[in-house]
């Protein structure tokens, strides 16, 4: 699971889900205008569990944003923050029961 920002939409965060979050991050580097890094802020979860239904722990995150923070477009952008995201993603996998390490919370 990820949350991030775009240094263009500062007042947007986006939640999703990967298994290659490398690939993913370079996808959004490309998304900035301005040369750089295209990302602002970012958390990324990695769930330590062998096996978890990773599609129902996104749709969790998702519906518990949709009761929170307005949409911005789509189905996974939002008009909130990071720390909106991490809040909700963390109690959606401690709900769960899944262990996870959050293995990047960066701002830049």
């Amino acid at each position: 699971m990820y949350a991030i920002v775009l240094r263009e939409h500062m007042d947007v965060v986006k939640v999703g889900r990967t298994t290659s979050w490398k690939s993913r991050r370079r996808e959004y580097d490309t998304w900035n205008f301005a040369s750089g890094d295209g990302i602002y802020e970012s958390a990324v979860y990695c769930i330590t569990e062998e096996y978890a239904d990773l599609n129902g722990i996104e749709n969790a995150c998702i519906e518990a944003l949709n009761n929170m923070l307005p949409k911005h477009r789509g189905n996974e952008w939002f008009r909130g923050s990071i720390h909106d995201a991490r809040k909700v993603i963390e109690d959606v996998l401690s709900a769960a029961g899944l262990s996870y390490i959050e293995t990047a919370c960066i701002k830049t």
